[in-house]
């Protein structure tokens, strides 16, 4: 649950480090590059999402495995 919220707040802050910069070209320059350390870590932490689903997915198939040979 972690994982999502702080996929809203990197997309929140990279969003939001756009939208306060002055019209002009250098502040949208250093805006663009500020924010591109938040949707660098947005999307490393979509990555590690879809990896936890994908072994929590193993995980559920696993368990219907019958560990023990019936006697």
């Amino acid at each position: 649950m972690f994982q999502f919220f702080a996929q809203l707040y990197l997309v929140a802050a990279a969003v939001l480090a756009i939208f306060q910069a002055d019209d002009n070209a250098k502040d949208v320059f250093s805006a663009f590059k500020s924010a591109d350390t938040f949707a660098g870590l947005h999307r490393a932490n979509g990555d590690l999402i879809a990896l936890t689903i994908l072994v929590m997915i193993g995980c559920s198939f696993g368990a219907r495995y019958p560990w023990r040979k019936p006697s």
